[in-house]
């Protein structure tokens, strides 16, 4: 029941249902966004131009923190989504732009870094890092990156005991302990 005792409609992972970081996201800032989100995905609707253009703004920082991580590592870095045993082996220092999807989740990690000191059996030898380009963190991309580390425990069995967050002009990071 919503608030105005109305039955909601809840979507159900049976009938085929992927919830991406893209409706996550959306559902965070609007339940009605969401929904919009979620039709407009399945219609191919244009998206609204303030919306293209905020869309615009963070792929730029991306694109720059990106950049930032390689300079600052000297590992090796794969670009691309490895197979789902290379995550439990963690055969990369530091994965970029990948996509992870499990049965009825996926999301578009920004980034994950490999722990240099070996982790908990059961937990993940990846952190994963997500970028937000403002200076100040909500509560919103806390929870954009815990679903990260969701959607990489429902692929690799593993949890990862932490994250990160890349924010602001001067690529702060924020830790978020698991």
């Amino acid at each position: 029941m919503n608030s105005c005792g109305e039955p909601t409609k809840e979507l159900n992972c049976d009938y085929g249902v992927l919830i991406s970081d893209q409706h996550f996201d959306a559902f965070l800032k609007c339940r009605t966004k969401a929904h919009f989100t979620f039709s407009s995905a399945r219609t191919g609707e244009p998206a609204h131009p303030i919306s293209e253009w905020q869309g615009h703004i963070a792929e730029n920082y991306l694109k720059n923190c990106r950049d930032y991580l390689r300079s600052a590592s000297a590992a090796d870095c794969f670009v691309g989504t490895p197979r789902p045993e290379d995550l439990r082996n963690a055969k990369y220092p530091l994965i970029l732009q990948l996509l992870i999807t499990a049965q009825d989740a996926e999301s578009h990690v920004h980034a994950l870094e490999r722990e240099a000191v070996p982790t908990q059996k059961g937990r993940s030898p990846y952190v994963p890092i997500r970028f937000v380009p403002f200076e100040k963190i909500s509560k919103h991309y806390k929870l954009m990156l815990a679903f990260d580390a969701f959607v990489l425990w429902k692929v690799s069995g593993q949890m990862p005991t932490k994250g990160k967050i890349i924010h602001g002009l001067r690529h702060a990071v924020l830790n978020q302990a698991g």
